[in-house]
């Protein structure tokens, strides 16, 4: 049988994402245990996204937080991940979290479970395989080497990522260095082969020179010669 827990206070406000863009905060408490989550939130979305916020922004999302869900919040049990997702999409009441905002239903949720997950005395990635009832891994990264779309400034290619998939690492530590190596070879060539190119970035960390798709698929294509890829 699992524990059972109630949520004795939480609070919502506006903070600033990495590029200083507003967004929100959510803090659930539980006697003295405490989780505070802070939304991210995504330059390009696709049409069928949730809504990231309510139509006036951030700040709506908060004052929705205060009069619609914390008074639903207090005394509920945020170890029932799921009644607590439902309990978001049904005072919403709409497809796509248009009326609440998915920034903040996501900061609400993830608070909930890093709070369980802090009450249950566990790191939060063994809370959510117990809760999912999926086996951990560690995953294998991908590294965004070359950046375009919306990420990055004019003129470059109109593929929003480039990444490198290190085909048989022998460990996360081998395709990280695979990653970071082919990065750095990409920053000479695109250097050395794009006329007036500074070295400029996307918001990822992906170098976005003034080239187009095939250009860019064939400098990618020549920094990652000699890896494992």
């Amino acid at each position: 049988m699992r524990q059972s827990f109630k949520i004795t206070d939480c609070e919502a406000c506006v903070v600033f994402d990495s590029r200083g863009s507003e967004t929100v905060e959510v803090e659930l408490w539980s006697s003295q245990t405490s989780a505070r989550v802070s939304a991210p939130s995504g330059k390009s979305r696709g049409k069928n996204e949730a809504v990231p916020f309510p139509p006036k922004g951030a700040g709506q999302a908060v004052e929705v937080f205060e009069k619609q869900l914390k008074p639903r919040l207090i005394g509920f049990d945020p170890a029932d991940q799921r009644g607590l997702d439902t309990l978001m999409k049904q005072v919403d009441g709409t497809e796509n979290f248009s009326n609440i905002g998915g920034n903040l239903s996501y900061a609400v949720s993830a608070a909930a479970a890093l709070l369980t997950a802090r009450l249950t005395d566990k790191p939060l990635w063994r809370y959510i395989s117990e809760l999912s009832g999926i086996k951990p891994s560690m995953p294998l990264p991908l590294g965004n080497i070359l950046g375009g779309g919306a990420h990055a400034g004019g003129g470059a290619p109109d593929i929003q990522e480039f990444l490198v998939y290190p085909s048989y690492p022998r460990s996360v530590e081998e395709a990280l260095k695979i990653n970071i190596e082919a990065h750095r070879k990409l920053g000479r060539i695109l250097m050395q082969k794009v006329g007036g190119y500074g070295g400029g970035r996307s918001d990822e960390g992906g170098y976005s020179p003034p080239v187009d798709d095939y250009s860019a698929l064939k400098y990618v294509a020549e920094a990652v010669e000699g890896f494992d890829v």
